[in-house]
């Protein structure tokens, strides 16, 4: 009896040190936003109409996607933003060649909420390269994302003798499960409990010898 005791008390003593770490552990990190370009519906380029003569020698794309932002939380989030919200920077095959991004008639800062779950947007960004006459993105590797207070996944675009690539970034999201920790107290009552009959044995056993 003894023995089986102390055993069952050790394996109970093992289980509570492997489960209790480990479904703690799982509850996960505070969610958080992230926002990532889901498709780039629209590439164009055109003349800057507002600012001919600056902008003579320069060619003007402008960039149009549709946005998902992904809210990890179970309320709304709300957050200080940017007026200009699609960002791009360019790496050209040819070095002479920048790229230089329309900011003029932003810069005004907002308060924005998201609602719990992913919510969908279509934003724009403008751009201007410094050659005249270009009928597409010249060759190089371009990278866009969505600013936003939280983590700004990438979208690439490679374009190779004119030809066009888009890679798009994932969400790494899978909703984790409440972890219900409501059998931790019974399993700590037993462990107490189990503890407190071997000890109990024990002392019968001595006692026991002894007035023999």
């Amino acid at each position: 009896m003894y023995k089986l005791l102390k055993n069952y008390f050790i394996i109970i003593g093992i289980i509570t040190l492997i489960i209790v770490p480990s479904m703690v552990a799982a509850t996960g990190e505070e969610p958080v936003l992230t926002s990532r370009i889901s498709e780039i519906t629209e590439i164009t380029n055109s003349l800057d109409s507002d600012n001919p003569d600056y902008f003579a020698n320069y060619t003007k794309f402008r960039i149009t996607t549709e946005v998902e932002i992904l809210n990890q939380a179970d309320k709304n989030q709300t957050i200080i933003a940017p007026d200009l919200k699609l960002w791009i920077n360019a790496s050209f095959v040819n070095h002479s060649l920048k790229l230089e991004l329309d900011t003029m008639g932003v810069g005004m800062i907002y308060y924005e909420t998201f609602s719990p779950g992913i919510t969908v947007e279509t934003h724009a960004v403008s751009a201007f390269v410094n050659q005249t006459g270009l009928t597409q993105l010249p060759d190089g590797n371009y990278t866009l994302w969505r600013r936003i207070e939280g983590e700004e996944l990438l979208t690439t675009i490679s374009v190779t003798s004119g030809i066009m690539n888009i890679t798009y970034s994932s969400f790494d999201f899978q909703p984790t499960d409440e972890v219900n920790l409501s059998f931790v107290p019974p399993l700590v009552f037993i462990s107490l409990f189990s503890y407190a009959i071997v000890v109990h044995l024990r002392r019968k056993v001595r006692i026991t010898k002894r007035n023999l």
